[in-house]
């Protein structure tokens, strides 16, 4: 039906714990069943638990069909968009 993927990082100057989403995805026939918001909150239950004080989620347009969508939703959860990644093809 769905699937998190992420992990624990230490910010190299505080030591400050946080979480990192590698991947996010719900079957297409389960998206608008709040799937993606059960599999998020249990991410950030999951952060939170293991002392991170930020989660860091990433809407990479190589990996989704519908990059507004993903923007959209972390937005809708209350996530602040912060900085722009840029990509280069070797």
């Amino acid at each position: 039906v769905g699937c998190i993927l992420g992990q624990l990082k230490l910010y190299p100057f505080t030591q400050e714990r946080f979480a990192v989403e590698d991947y996010l995805n719900v079957r297409e026939d389960y998206r608008g069943q709040d799937v993606g918001k059960y599999l998020l909150q249990n991410f950030e239950l999951w952060a939170k638990q293991r002392g991170c004080r930020f989660v860091v989620f990433g809407v990479n347009q190589l990996a989704t069909h519908d990059p507004d969508r993903g923007n959209r939703f972390l937005k809708h959860a209350a996530y602040h968009h912060y900085e722009t990644a840029y990509f280069k093809e070797l």
